[in-house]
């Protein structure tokens, strides 16, 4: 399988590094994020923007923005990138899309007198007429934020990608791993222990009683028929939905 995303700017994919331990989180917007990055500041002081002066590394200069340096995933090269372990999370594909519709209207307050499938219509046809453009990139499908380059072109190999719906199994495959790589840093180590559990906050959850943002039968197809989002289910393992069977 190929995916193509000829004019994708590799700079919008955000990490959460900590070099030193040997782990790196990689952000993937409405997939429970907030709270992993939560855990990544609390327990090795990392942070997707960080004081110049803070990073005892070598970096791209393209990173460097004034005082402070904004972690990409073409800040490094795949040396610095080797025996990491870099992980993310992923979400089902319709309610990831549902859920960053919500997140969209808090930025674009003309979203909130459109559907789910307005919206979804709108971005499949921006993105037709203008590859790499987004009307908000809450609205980037996983497949997008997660396949990226590093400084050398070439792409991150990402060790684990856990999913939202599974968080209470996957958090704790993700801390092992962690708890593996610190270990084996000398220079590495944990401010305080990462928790066994991963509470995940209200907007997170994302129970909104205003179905406005929900697709339709007639929007899920048209996300499966995409070429955008239609990759989403064969590369992240979730089940087709019942009204794309005939049509992935």
């Amino acid at each position: 399988m190929k995916l193509r995303f000829p004019e994708k700017n590799w700079e919008i994919d955000h990490l959460i590094p900590a070099l030193n331990s040997g782990v790196i989180f990689m952000d993937n917007p409405k997939t429970g994020t907030r709270s992993v990055r939560r855990e990544m500041e609390r327990s090795f002081g990392a942070k997707w923007e960080v004081p110049r002066h803070s990073v005892g590394h070598r970096i791209s200069p393209k990173c460097v923005h004034g005082g402070v340096i904004r972690h990409m995933s073409t800040c490094y090269t795949t040396e610095q990138l080797q025996n990491k372990f870099i992980y993310a999370f992923a979400r089902d594909p319709v309610h990831k899309f549902e859920s960053g519709v919500r997140e969209a209207r808090n930025y674009i307050p003309a979203l909130r007198n459109m559907t789910g499938d307005e919206v979804l219509e709108m971005q499949i046809k921006l993105h037709s007429e203008s590859p790499g453009k987004w009307v908000n990139t809450h609205l980037q499908p996983s497949t997008y934020r997660l396949i990226t380059k590093d400084l050398d072109g070439k792409f991150l190999p990402l060790s684990y990608v856990g999913a939202l719906e599974n968080i209470a199994v996957d958090w704790g495959v993700v801390v092992k791993e962690i708890e593996k790589y610190v270990s084996k840093n000398r220079s590495g180590r944990l401010r305080s222990p990462l928790p066994r559990s991963l509470p995940l906050t209200h907007k997170e959850i994302d129970k909104d009683l205003n179905n406005s943002t929900f697709l339709s039968d007639k929007g899920v197809r048209m996300m499966c028929q995409s070429e955008l989002y239609k990759y989403e289910w064969e590369c992240l393992g979730y089940p087709i939905p019942p009204q794309c069977a005939e049509l992935l």
